[in-house]
């Protein structure tokens, strides 16, 4: 008998003694344990503090040799303070325990090596709100790790993390939580404004995104994007542990880590200066008394009739917000090289205390990124096997199909949410603030199933077309031993009716073509996706930002490629190189439109007999390949051929 994912799960899990801790002690949170198989040690701790700098190096003795005035300064401000004891645990209650901390801590810093680790233990020293400020101006790249929403910032504060581990009665799975953000007051900074994702990634030194082996830079890498979703947990433990398994909960206590995403100032923005069209680009919804509504007007969503909407406690939708938004676009864009496949984005707005919409399953992999205030999420575990892993979406459900959550949870602002496909969910505003968030779905009509449907249609036809057998005419009068009705007979024309359907199911296998069905899956797939997001340094080594352009009414070339040229695809996964006939077919996302499945993929063909001078081309990622080097004496059609899978966008120069 065939179990789900989440029955094998829960009975390995079932094998691990449960280990509990406390929750959460934020007041607008729920009192509720969420059920865990792993122990603390099972989740990732933050990375290693990001490696020191020459720069740093040079700063460290300067200041060591500042510790002794700082400590003064320190003490005489200490010396006035008032010495009432304080009821908050976070505040020292009198001045000599403040001259011991702080003693304590500095001289910990003069004995430490590591400045970037000297500043940590002096902020566990509960003085960071009056003293450590001043510090860490001295140190560029600390400031960046606690000021910017960058990539950075997921690796700012504590590596201790809470594990729930209660087990409830109905789960088929059990969710993972995270609550990896120290307890305490954030380290006050300028407000800075927010930055485009591609500026911010520029910016950041390779060893504060990530400890990885490989070479890639940040701002190509969709690795280190992906890490960031889902960080402090490992990707590794994330595909191995959680993927399409369970739930996982990631609470962060960093307000700031999502918001370079998209707000709501952005969407406002959009809606003033951008054709959005409601139904196709915006829904307006509403769940009340156990029923949704859709509200949708016609036409354009203009901002007043939208946000009239709001007032009156409908949920906004956005359909498609990487058509409007660049950094979404940007985001989307990055993953769908990491998972290959479409990487589609919904926006939920919804006002104070409202629901949008019925509790319901998706066809979906889902990440939730809580860009502002806080939403409550209720999940449920599948109702049976054909539901876990989900191919379809489901309808509006009632409560009473329900049954227990097995994990309730408020997301605030820097927090995620991963579920699969088939997990049913809800989510609700609080009384005191708005919500919204970002909903990341992969793996749409890209499973198993899928593939296999594309597979054997393929082999059959294969099949037909050259063997005899599976053209032979079916038996005389099968119709009389074949079908639900005849199941119980135990002739002998039903015998030999399934021997022979036996044997051509087997004789089926041989006629499988593995790389024909994934081109025609790859196809469909490459038709939804999106348009690569280029940073600026891309565009200039591309035809995006060189080649003919005019100049004092007269047209100028400056084409960039040569034979010394050296050249490479521009970016992974955004072509399909597939023979047919004399010709080889080269299919490019390229031409996509941000706007979902506007156009149809586009694609170019070249003689077969070029093929390998193609591949040498477009098949080197990420390694860059001199023009002159291609396999064809012939240096013209070297050229040619660079110059023309340049011109569509495909390579870009080093």
């Amino acid at each position: 008998m065939r179990r789900s994912a989440f029955s094998v799960f829960k009975e390995v899990a079932s094998k691990s003694p449960a280990k509990s801790s406390a929750e959460s002690t934020d007041d607008d949170q729920p009192k509720l344990v969420s059920m865990t198989r792993t122990s603390d040690s099972d989740l990732a701790n933050y990375p290693a503090t990001p490696k020191i700098t020459e720069k740093t190096q040079k700063q460290k003795s300067k200041s060591e040799q500042r510790l002794s005035s700082i400590r003064k300064s320190i003490r005489k401000k200490t010396k006035h303070k008032d010495q009432t004891p304080q009821e908050n645990n976070n505040t020292i209650s009198s001045s000599k325990g403040k001259e011991n901390k702080l003693d304590k801590a500095l001289n910990h810093i003069g004995k430490k090596n590591n400045w970037t680790e000297s500043l940590q233990s002096l902020n566990s020293s509960h003085l960071e709100e009056e003293f450590l400020p001043g510090i860490v101006q001295q140190k560029k790249q600390q400031k960046r790790l606690h000021s910017e929403p960058s990539a950075t910032s997921m690796f700012n504060g504590s590596s201790e993390e809470k594990v729930q581990n209660k087990s409830r009665k109905r789960a088929h799975s059990t969710p993972s939580t995270t609550d990896d953000a120290a307890k305490k007051p954030p380290i006050p900074t300028k407000k800075s404004k927010t930055r485009s994702v591609s500026s911010v990634l520029d910016d950041l030194p390779k060893e504060d995104v990530l400890e990885t082996p490989d070479e890639q830079k940040p701002e190509t890498s969709a690795d280190h994007l992906f890490a960031w979703v889902i960080a402090p947990v490992k990707t590794e433990q994330f595909f191995s542990d959680v993927w399409q398994r369970k739930p996982l909960f990631i609470k962060r206590r960093q307000s700031n880590y999502n918001k370079v995403w998209f707000s709501t100032k952005e969407f406002d923005n959009i809606l003033k200066k951008q054709n959005v069209q409601f139904t196709k680009n915006l829904d307006i919804a509403v769940f009340r008394n156990g029923q949704r509504e859709t509200l949708n007007p016609d036409g354009r969503a203009f901002a007043p009739m939208v946000w009239r909407f709001y007032k009156e406690g409908c949920s906004i939708r956005m359909l498609n917000p990487a058509t409007f938004s660049s950094n979404v676009w940007h985001l989307c864009s990055k993953l769908q090289e990491y998972f290959g496949c479409l990487v589609g984005a919904n926006v939920y707005l919804t006002p104070p205390a409202s629901q949008g919409f019925a509790p319901h399953y998706d066809d979906i992999e889902a990440f939730v990124v809580q860009l502002e205030g806080k939403k409550r999420w209720r999940l449920y575990s599948p109702r049976d096997i054909n539901e876990t892993l989900a191919r379809h979406s489901s309808q509006n459900l009632s409560p009473d199909e329900l049954g227990e959550p097995i994990l309730d949870r408020v997301l605030e602002a820097g927090d995620s949410l991963y579920f699969p496909r088939g997990m049913i969910h809800q989510a609700i505003t609080q009384d005191d603030s708005h919500s919204l968030h970002l909903t990341l779905s992969v793996h749409q009509k890209c499973c198993w199933s899928d593939y296999m449907e594309k597979l054997v249609p393929l082999a059959l036809q294969a099949a037909i077309e050259e063997d005899i057998d599976f053209r032979k005419a079916l038996p005389i009068g099968f119709q009389n031993h074949i079908g639900m009705a005849n199941s119980e007979k135990k002739s002998e024309e039903r015998k030999s009716f399934m021997k022979t359907a036996e044997q051509l199911m087997k004789k089926l296998v041989s006629f499988v073509s593995i790389d024909e069905a994934g081109d025609e899956l790859a196809l469909d797939q490459m038709e939804e996706y999106l348009p690569p997001s280029l940073s600026e340094d891309e565009k200039q080594r591309s035809v995006s930002g060189t080649g003919a352009f005019w100049d004092n009414n007269d047209i100028k070339m400056k084409s960039k490629i040569t034979l010394k040229s050296r050249v490479r695809l521009l970016r992974p996964g955004i072509v399909r190189l597939i023979p047919e006939d004399e010709n080889l077919q080269i299919h490019h996302t390229v031409g996509n439109s941000r706007q979902y499945k506007e156009l149809p993929l586009s694609a170019t063909q070249v003689p077969l007999q070029y093929a390998d001078i193609v591949e040498y081309f477009l098949l080197s990622y990420p390694e860059y390949v001199h023009v002159k080097d291609a396999p064809i004496d012939d240096d013209e059609i070297k050229l040619e051929l660079a110059e023309k899978l340049y011109d569509l966008g495909l390579l870009m120069t080093e």
